[in-house]
């Protein structure tokens, strides 16, 4: 079955209500992958793809792959995947079927701590429990940049950029510059 991309409709609510329903909307939309995704405890994004026939699947994974998870001789975690936080993402020629996952100790069968998906949750549960709240809300951070100094020449025989910011981390020991504390690391921020 050959779709264009244009053809493809978001999956509906319906859709998302079980994984069973959403392999039934991959399988009539023509994908032959999805996309797993979990999050390391920094919030960065990892994942990876399988054939939609495997989507039920439980999948095990290399936890000490994940930053600040677990070491390498207990690093044996599983994932649930979220039907409701599927979607379409038409970024490329190929459109793409991603779905979030939880982090879970296969031993335990508990959600994982450092996973932020299962702190969510979890956060969730005990707002619910307390009577504080029936609803929580949870979003991306966006982020940008500000650069105090841009340098950048093309040539015939040259291509270069430099860029500064006080808030980088190699101007934590700078001399002259004002000490504004914590600095997030590379690629930390």
């Amino acid at each position: 079955m050959n779709i264009t991309p244009i053809e493809i409709q978001p999956p509906t609510a319906e859709d998302k209500q079980n994984i069973m329903s959403l392999q039934r909307y991959a399988q009539r939309n023509g994908f032959q992958h999805f996309h797993r995704h979990l999050l390391d405890i920094t919030g960065a994004m990892h994942g990876f793809s399988h054939p939609v026939e495997r989507m039920a699947d439980v999948l095990g994974f290399d936890g000490s792959s994940l930053s600040g998870y677990k070491a390498i001789q207990e690093s044996d975690m599983g994932t649930q995947l979220l039907p409701q936080s599927a979607f379409l993402d038409r970024t490329n020629d190929v459109p793409k079927l991603r779905l979030l996952a939880s982090i879970y100790d296969p031993v335990t069968k508990q959600g994982y701590n450092r996973d932020p998906i299962t702190i969510a949750q979890k956060a969730v549960q005990y707002l619910q429990s307390t009577g504080i709240a029936d609803t929580a809300h949870f979003g991306p951070e966006p982020e940008f940049f500000i650069f105090d100094h841009v340098e950048f020449d093309l040539g015939q025989n040259v291509g270069r950029y430099k860029i500064d910011s006080t808030e980088g981390a190699w101007n934590s020991g700078r001399n002259g510059s004002p000490n504004l504390g914590y600095r997030p690391g590379i690629k930390k921020g």
